[in-house]
């Protein structure tokens, strides 16, 4: 057939050269598979059901012919993908593989089959650097979609959980601490949605655990970190919470340092030395991975602490700082 598809500028050479007039003109869109003619011919309907019936009509006549993907082109680059949902039933597979190359779109198709499943596994791969209110969006949207699929497999679990581990990550993302320079605020008046470890490197960056809220971001650290493990493999898991305790120590090491210098000199009581060093943001976060289900051990800190060159009057106020954390 000439002119399959046929360009945009073709719908006017053809009406042109059909003597008589629209209904010729569609009659020889039809013949040799004009598709831009046809299209507009359907949205040019005013009777919604009349627009959606042409359609419908083409879609399956022309179906081996391309017109299914043109359709679709058309909606998408004219701001119109609601149209697509005219198209029969009987095209949902062949729309849902053009749409593979639109990821962001795929997922809206994948709902209207019922794939549910793969519906959720799109809208988490759409996540990755929108806007912070739109990630949150999608993660809702696609635990509703998983929750809806009937086949509640091993699969389907492992897929609920790590989206709520995103849904996690995402409420927690809000209590970040505020810019500190214009170029920060740049960056979070983008609201982009963070990844888990952009996260936890932002919760334990200097300025926040040094901030007045710093025991808090440390524990908020300490939860992204363990509530997401599921998405990366257990050494790099293990690395990232090397990243937490080597960041809170560094941190603290001058206060804890100086709280136990004077301690040893007399100048602060015991239940005066208790409360500070429940204060600490070491103590904040052992004290949450207890009810995470993890623990830093006493040779762990030991580790962590010659590692930066920690001193021994520090290493023994965070090392109590564990022991109270744990009783």
């Amino acid at each position: 057939a000439a002119g399959a598809h046929g360009a945009p500028e073709r719908v006017d050479v053809v009406a042109q050269c059909a003597p008589d007039g629209p209904v010729r003109a569609i009659a020889i869109a039809e013949e040799f598979r004009v598709f831009a003619t046809l299209v507009a011919h359907c949205v040019a309907q005013p009777d919604p059901e009349r627009s959606a019936a042409l359609t419908r009509k083409y879609a399956e006549r022309f179906s081996e012919d391309g017109f299914v993907e043109f359709f679709v082109q058309w909606c998408m680059e004219h701001g119109e993908p609601r149209r697509i949902f005219e198209l029969p039933e009987s095209c949902n597979e062949r729309v849902a593989e053009h749409f593979r190359s639109l990821p962001d779109v795929l997922w809206l198709q994948l709902l209207r089959m019922q794939r549910y499943s793969d519906a959720a596994e799109q809208m988490m791969r759409s996540v990755e650097g929108v806007a912070h209110e739109d990630a949150e969006t999608l993660a809702s949207l696609a635990k509703l979609s998983l929750l809806a699929e009937g086949n509640r497999d091993n699969a389907t679990g492992d897929a609920l959980r790590s989206v709520e581990s995103l849904l996690f990550v995402l409420e927690t993302q809000k209590r970040l601490p505020p810019p500190k320079d214009e170029d920060a605020a740049a960056n979070e008046n983008g609201a982009s949605a963070l990844s888990s470890v952009d996260l936890v490197r932002a919760y334990t960056s200097e300025s926040a655990l040094r901030s007045e809220m710093g025991s808090t971001y440390a524990a908020l650290a300490l939860e992204v970190c363990v509530n997401s493990k599921l998405e990366r493999s257990e050494k790099q898991q293990n690395d990232l919470l090397r990243h937490i305790w080597t960041s809170i120590l560094s941190a603290e090491r001058e206060q804890m340092g100086a709280l136990h210098d004077a301690w040893e000199k007399g100048g602060v009581p015991d239940d005066e030395l208790g409360r500070s060093v429940r204060s600490l943001a070491v103590f904040k976060a052992a004290h949450s991975a207890r009810y995470l289900g993890y623990s830093l051990s006493g040779a762990e800190l030991a580790e962590v602490a010659g590692e930066i060159d920690l001193e021994s009057g520090a290493l023994a106020i965070a090392t109590h700082a564990l022991q109270a954390a744990a009783s």
